[in-house]
């Protein structure tokens, strides 16, 4: 909560999460499987969607013998053709979507800017700002349509406020999804 500015999120209750679908990127290790974790244990469908298939395994069989109900969805967040297949894909096994989860990152260069080539740069927005914005364009719509309550999470860092030497190119992208989420809430409202 910002002084001054009300919480406009809804807490989640178990009503809005048992039974629904939640689609999670980034969701093989780290982060993205603790949420999946979460979600499960309060009744939730999950699909798990990551570039990295072995661990995508993992993690599923892993979830599965937990008592999870799980799909995998083989995604790279870069492309928009894959959001399509796997958003699809998750609501045949599931039903409408429900909570996104829009978690897939990675650290980018940990170079000084100016040591830093365009391609580093490029790959780290390509993943962090142009996936979650794929995320948005593709997820979302699908949302509005059904009608019921739904729940965007992004996952930013700290990176974004506290910014470092070496690590410019990773917090310009982690701010840009604090201003996705800020302009995304005020867009639902």
């Amino acid at each position: 909560r910002r002084q001054g500015k009300p919480n406009m999120a809804a807490p989640l209750s178990r009503g809005d999460i048992e039974g629904r679908l939640a689609f999670i990127t980034g969701a093989a290790s780290g982060i993205g499987l603790g949420m999946a974790r979460a979600f499960a244990a309060e009744g939730a469908h999950i699909s798990l969607a990551d570039n990295r298939e072995e661990a995508l395994a993992a993690a599923a069989e892993a979830l599965r013998a937990e008592g999870a109900n799980v799909v995998t969805v083989a995604l790279d967040v870069r492309d928009e053709k894959e959001w399509r297949i796997g958003l699809d894909r998750a609501e045949q096994h599931f039903g409408p979507l429900v909570i996104l989860c829009s978690n897939a990152g990675v650290a980018g260069s940990r170079l000084n800017l100016d040591e830093t080539e365009p391609s580093a740069w490029q790959w780290t927005f390509d993943v962090n700002v142009n996936g979650t914005l794929h995320a948005i364009r593709h997820a979302v719509p699908r949302m509005r349509a059904h009608g019921a309550p739904g729940h965007v999470v992004f996952t930013s860092s700290m990176g974004a406020f506290l910014v470092r030497p070496g690590n410019g190119v990773y917090s310009a992208s982690k701010a840009a999804i604090v201003a996705f989420a800020e302009a995304l809430r005020g867009e639902l409202e």
